[in-house]
């Protein structure tokens, strides 16, 4: 879920640095105006394709979160009948002599 948000990131840079470069005018690599606004394009549709990749992978995690029975309770354990001296970590040791 993580790695589409990541590349959605990553191919909104690439694409909003290619499209700022063909509004300035400048030319990238000897490439041809248009297709540098052509190769812009394709960019921010990737952008766009993992970012809705990325939303709709944690709408899925919501609603299957949601889904979920709560927990149960663990069944609150009896305490043992007879006293054990032994067992009890309450009390401090005696000093040992």
């Amino acid at each position: 879920m993580r790695y589409n948000l990541f590349l959605g990131i990553l191919w909104l840079c690439a694409g909003s640095c290619l499209l700022g470069a063909h509004v300035m005018g400048k030319e990238i690599a000897g490439m041809p105006p248009d297709r540098e606004l052509l190769i812009a394009v394709v960019v921010l549709v990737l952008a766009a394709w993992n970012f809705a990749r990325w939303w709709a992978a944690r709408v899925r995690q919501k609603a299957r979160n949601a889904a979920k029975p709560p927990p149960r309770k663990r069944a609150v354990e009896k305490p043992p009948a007879e006293y054990h001296p032994e067992f009890d970590f309450t009390q401090p040791d005696p000093p040992a002599s």
